[in-house]
């Protein structure tokens, strides 16, 4: 009977180390997703419309349209946590640089609120253009721009003091974004198929630059280099290059292209097909796309996550959101973040930014105070099943590490099998011989 016992007991160790092999093997698996993978759709409000992930890479905030709301999604969960209530119709929405407030554009009234994260209430309101569309921070500041649809505009706002500028850019005007020096803005013009460049110190338009047919979003090379434009006329994206305003290049990717993103590495662009309910992701270095993913019904915006390894897909008509496995891999290294910004000075109001540090500092400016808050150093996360893993945890998760891992879980397999057959075997003198 004591023998039983022993073979029983030594059968549970068996059986428990060849569990605790595969569970470990469960955090190196994750990391095998492949580019577009989806990791997790979510049902959300009435008309979700874009999305912004917070710096640690742990918080997705997605806006709804119709449910006039922000919903916060924890990504280490995939779940939503919690919703803001805006009473205003919800559009594109930023994090400023310290992640403490969203910027949210309210197309009804025509302005954009300040939601304090903390108390999760809009703790100001800035009159913008007519049908604000698309915004962009101001690196190295509390400045922002919004493209007006309905005035043909850019407005360059300061959500500190409020004050704001309006800049007529011609009809149309739709996606937009902001140079990482913070010295230029670049909107695209429908009306005229063609990119408007907007220098932000004089609040002047310098010049304009072609495009494909219809351009709608844009994203920026993270060197600044390049722009890269989705045409949603002609199914393609299209290159600029920043220093000479030429049109270099243009990917076929297919239906419409809408919504796009770049990965933080500048090797990958991530581009909604808003008529295929597709998530094309394209190499740009190959200029080949890399996979098409299907996503929820009218994908409207992508953003990708600051380690690269996760990106949120709202999908306007289906009220969902896509979440899927993103392109970069998932670094070791502590991959330090930088806002480059000017010196301070009262004609660009360009706080400097200091790489890793926050509260660039430089004297006032013509529309408030001078930059602040640059953008905190980002640091490389490990994924758990494909999303960011908890901040405080370890960040090697080089190939050194992995493969130190798969020798543990071979160890804790080969213990295991080899306990469960001598355990097994029969014994001289057992009666079951």
């Amino acid at each position: 009977m004591f023998g039983m016992r022993m073979r029983n007991s030594a059968v549970i160790v068996g059986l428990a180390a060849v569990a605790l092999a595969f569970a470990g093997a469960a955090p190196a698996l994750a990391d095998s997703y492949a580019p577009g993978t989806t990791l997790a759709t979510l049902n959300l409000e009435a008309n979700p419309q874009d999305a912004a992930i917070a710096a640690n890479g742990q918080t997705a905030y997605v806006t709804t349209l119709d449910g006039e709301t922000v919903d916060v999604i924890a990504l280490s969960s995939l779940s939503v946590t919690s919703t803001i209530q805006l009473g205003q119709q919800a559009g594109a929405v930023k994090l400023t640089s310290s992640d403490h407030d969203l910027l949210v554009t309210e197309a009804q009234r025509n302005a954009v609120a300040v939601v304090d994260l903390g108390t999760e209430e809009t703790s100001k309101t800035i009159a913008v253009g007519s049908d604000p569309i698309a915004l962009a921070t101001v690196p190295g500041t509390t400045k922002f721009v919004t493209s007006n649809y309905g005035s043909g505009t850019v407005t360059l706002a300061d959500r500190s003091s409020g004050k704001s500028k309006q800049i007529a850019v011609g009809a149309k005007p739709w996606g937009i974004v902001v140079a990482p020096n913070g010295k230029f803005a670049y909107v695209a013009i429908q009306s005229s198929n063609s990119i408007a460049e907007i220098d932000l110190a004089s609040a002047t338009v310098t010049r304009t630059m072609p495009a494909g047919s219809r351009p709608a979003y844009l994203a920026m090379a993270p060197d600044g280099s390049g722009l890269y434009v989705a045409d949603a006329g002609d199914g393609s994206v299209s290159t600029i290059d920043v220093g000479t305003g030429t049109l270099t290049n243009s990917v076929s990717v297919g239906g419409k292209p809408w919504g796009i993103d770049v990965s933080p590495s500048g090797d990958f662009l991530y581009i909604c097909d808003n008529s295929g309910n597709r998530l094309v992701i394209v190499d740009t270095r190959s200029d080949s796309v890399v996979s098409s993913t299907d996503t929820g019904v009218n994908p409207d915006f992508v953003d990708a996550s600051p380690s690269g390894n996760v990106v949120v897909v709202p999908n306007s008509t289906s009220n969902t959101v896509s979440i899927l496995a993103g392109a970069d891999p998932d670094e070791s290294s502590s991959s330090q973040g930088t806002t480059s910004g000017d010196q301070g000075s009262s004609d660009t109001d360009q706080g400097s930014a200091v790489s890793g540090q926050t509260d660039g500092s430089g004297s006032n400016g013509d529309y408030g105070n001078a930059g602040t808050n640059a953008t905190n150093g980002n640091y490389g996360i490990g994924t758990v099943d494909g999303i960011p893993a908890d901040p405080d945890a370890s960040l090697d998760s080089g190939p050194g590490s992995v493969i130190a891992l798969w020798l543990i879980i071979a160890y804790f397999l080969i213990c295991g099998i080899a306990i469960i057959i001598l355990a097994s075997r029969p014994r001289q003198g057992d009666p079951r011989n």
